[in-house]
């Protein structure tokens, strides 16, 4: 009898391939990730199932590591630094390597996307000496978790596609190199030099940083713009006999004088002739379903949810089996998919159920024919009922928007009764309209979600063509200003990354939330708007100063469009990376060279550090302010630049950083506290989670009630920002460059037009038709870590 191993990219979706594969009892082995064995059927015939998974990518891309430290080498020396793939994590390929013993078949059930690809051929790699000899390599395409697509997945078998797998391998290098060499540099360089910056690190990333080039943008814009008065007639027209507030035709009117002139005479007339009278019908149709973006926004629009959350609620819904796959970039129905079935499912519900079921019974559902398919998953629908009580909370309301968005997607149109009235009055034309709803179609299930006023009714009797119904206007026109655009919602920047490339439908999120963790960028919550920070504001400028192209969305455009050649085998991936790389070690060369133009934007803002100032970078992060604290070695303590206030240590013992893991009390960040008993050899250091903030707070508590004198309570508002920084903030502020400046003439540049360059520049054989005698190094030939660079990227 046949082994058959099936290995899932989640432990869930493991539980899920095994529940529906199984036709015997399950027997289930092992921790996380965990193995079930059963009996089955494959191919026609009886076999013994092993079905496991991984966590993620079993690789990630590093440097080698005596490149890994940052005082270990100049980030000049990682354009050409090795790079080498390092397991994620050991008991994964442990229990891999140990269900693969003897399996004759191997079915890979990862994500159907590039990652998921490349996560196919590590699994690959770290099993194939396991395997029978003559085994079969199968790869299995699915949307969802449910019985039915596991089944139907197991039925219509692939092939890994090995193009795929190296074009990530080629983002994750290129993601590595970029992301770390320009993010040491700046770090480095700015760190030593300048006091109180408040972030532990000032990084880059050829995704993250044209994210916050589109927020600084957006500020720049507002707070460039001028405001400018208009003014026009407050006119009213009488129809069906009573006055209806009229629109006039041309808006506004920047002249003062040349609007009161309007006024004066459309005052005096009283009158107006009928030039236009129709009424009619209009329909809107339904929206189509969501695909990644669409949702990201909606998220965002309507429950307020950052993209990140909607994005871990949307993929906790899917391994539970209420969604289908939640990455994708299609928008439109595959003619497979049953949709009365999933219609059918809803039907029961109290919420929308009525609606599901009035489509069923009228038949009135239909295959919406716009949208995109772009090959690679369907839209994002329900693929199960929730019944109020089910999910909870935010899970709960992303079910909601997006059930009621499937059903509305296959609803009907919605129809309008539409009435215009145009007249002429004094030589101007005014309009006045009105619209009522005649029949919902598609808004009936989606009224919970609408912003949407009624308005007042249709007329009665609208004026025939040539009637002179009663006019009024104020003889003094209304005056208006007009106002800047406003902040971007993370909504608008969504489709702003969408439209210009940068990150994927999977990475968008990730994207957004770096920048604000990196406090570049702040979030209102109640309007999530994007707000830049006086960091995020400098160090965009400051970029943009030296090399436009870092900030400018053509960055990562680029970089997509090299790995678009390799997906579809156009290109090499070491060619590819080889003429990418050295694209970027030009830039990154330019910007060391010219740094000192970053530096006239950081000295309005930020004191250069005094030479014997021990405190050299941030160190921890403060839960209370959001501040970023600085190590001072002796006495050990954290010190806060803004506030001035210090956090005491424990002494003796020594602390580090935990990268980022967070007090459950007052969310600091932890350190580790390292205490060491003994002497000599026998010396043991013993290590313990420490949260500096309670330890101070309760060094404080027990110094008032001994009577002692508590450090820093005289210490005064630290933290106002006087009359000095307020100087430094406009000098900031007058810095500003128009983003329509044209870039340093000096400033190397990225190919515009990757994709002819690709066909023309690349050899099949080796690297770049111009340079064949490259030295660089091969990169490695396996997949490596998802998001091989840091969160830079």
């Amino acid at each position: 009898m046949d082994i058959v191993m099936c290995v899932a990219e989640k432990p869930s979706i493991a539980d899920a391939i095994a529940k529906a594969l199984a036709k015997s009892t399950v027997s289930t082995r092992g921790g996380s990730p965990r193995t079930h064995e059963f009996r089955g059927r494959f191919g026609g015939a009886s076999c013994e199932y092993r079905v496991t998974s991984v966590l993620g990518h079993c690789f990630n891309l590093d440097f080698a590591p005596a490149y890994r430290d940052w005082d270990g080498c100049d980030p000049s020396e990682l354009w050409d630094a090795p790079v080498v793939r390092v397991p994620s994590n050991g008991s994964v390929l442990r229990n891999l390597r140990e269900t693969a013993k003897d399996c004759d078949a191997l079915v890979l059930f990862l994500d159907c996307d590039r990652e998921g690809e490349a996560i196919a051929f590590q699994v690959m790699d770290v099993t194939q000496s396991e395997l029978r000899p003559g085994a079969t390599v199968h790869r299995a395409k699915f949307s969802a978790v449910t019985p039915a697509d596991i089944e139907k997945a197991m039925a219509t078998l692939g092939e890994p596609d090995e193009r795929l797998s190296e074009a990530v391998i080629a983002r994750q290098e290129l993601d590595l190199r970029v992301g770390v060499a320009f993010t040491r540099f700046t770090t480095r360089h700015f760190q030593s030099k300048y006091a109180g910056l408040d972030a532990r690190t000032l990084s880059y990333g050829p995704c993250q940083t044209p994210t916050l080039g589109f927020v600084v943008r957006r500020e720049d814009e507002i707070a460039t713009f001028e405001p400018e008065p208009y003014w026009f007639p407050d006119a009213a027209l009488e129809v069906d006999g009573a006055f209806a507030d009229a629109t006039w035709a041309r808006g506004r009117c920047f002249d003062r004088s040349v609007a009161a002139a309007l006024c004066r005479g459309a005052a005096a007339a009283g009158v107006a002739t009928v030039v236009e009278s129709t009424a009619g019908t209009s329909t809107k149709a339904p929206p189509l379903p969501f695909n990644t973006v669409d949702l990201l926004k909606a998220a965002s629009r309507v429950l307020r949810l950052s993209p990140a959350m909607a994005m871990k609620h949307a993929e906790h819904l899917y391994l539970d089996g209420f969604l289908s796959y939640p990455r994708t970039e299609t928008n439109k129905f595959p003619p497979s998919m049953d949709l009365r079935a999933a219609i059918e499912q809803q039907a029961g519900d109290a919420r929308w159920g009525a609606h599901a079921a009035d489509l069923l019974e009228r038949s009135a559902w239909r295959r919406p024919k716009r949208g995109l398919d772009a090959g690679d998953h369907p839209p994002i629908t329900p693929t199960a009922p929730a019944p109020p009580g089910v999910l909870n909370g935010k899970a709960a309301a992303l079910y909601d928007l997006v059930t009621r968005r499937f059903l509305a997607s296959v609803s009907e149109d919605a129809a309008y009764a539409d009435q215009r009235v145009a007249v002429d009055l004094a030589g101007e034309r005014f309009v006045v309209e009105r619209r009522a709803l005649v029949a919902p179609g598609f808004l009936d299930v989606l009224r919970p979600h609408r912003d949407d006023d009624a308005g007042p009714p249709l007329f009665l009797e609208l004026p025939a063509v040539g009637a002179r119904p009663r006019a009024k206007c104020a003889a003094a026109p209304r005056e208006a200003t007009t106002r800047p655009p406003e902040r971007l919602s993370e909504a608008d920047c969504v489709a702003l990354m969408e439209k210009h490339g940068i990150g994927t439908d999977a990475s968008i999120p990730s994207h957004i939330e770096n920048v604000c963790k990196r406090l570049y960028v702040a979030v209102d919550g109640k309007s999530r708007r994007l707000r830049p920070t006086e960091l995020g504001t400098v160090v965009c400028r400051g970029f943009l100063r030296v090399d436009a192209s870092l900030v400018l969305p053509e960055v990562r455009a680029a970089i997509e469009a090299a790995c678009d050649l390799i997906a579809g085998g156009e290109a090499p991936r070491e060619a590819v990376v080889a003429h990418c790389v050295a694209n970027f070690a030009a830039k990154y060369a330019h910007l060391a060279a010219h740094v000192d133009a970053m530096e006239q934007l950081f000295d309005a803002v930020y004191a250069e550090r005094p030479e014997d100032d021990a405190s050299r970078s941030a160190f921890s992060r403060c839960g209370l302010t959001g501040h970023y604290l600085h190590l001072v070695p002796r006495p050990q303590r954290l010190y806060d630049p803004a506030t001035k206030d210090v956090v005491d240590l424990p002494r003796p013992g020594s602390v580090a950083a935990s990268n980022g893991r967070r007090c459950p009390a007052c969310r600091s960040e932890l350190l580790w506290y390292g205490l060491r008993d003994g002497a000599g050899d026998a010396a043991k250091t013993a290590t313990y989670p420490l949260c500096g903030a309670c330890y101070d707070a309760a060094l404080r508590r027990r110094r008032r009630r001994r009577g002692a004198p508590t450090p820093g309570d005289d210490d005064g508002d630290g933290g106002a920002v006087g009359a000095g920084r307020a100087r430094a903030r406009a000098a900031l502020r007058a810095l500003a460059r128009s983003w329509r400046e044209p870039p340093d003439p000096r400033a190397p540049t990225l190919e515009r037009r990757t994709r002819r360059a690709g066909r023309r520049g690349y050899s099949r054989r080796g690297g770049p038709s111009s340079s064949p005698s490259s030295t660089r190094p091969s990169p490695p030939a396996a997949p490596s870590g998802r998001g091989g660079a840091p969160s830079s990227s």
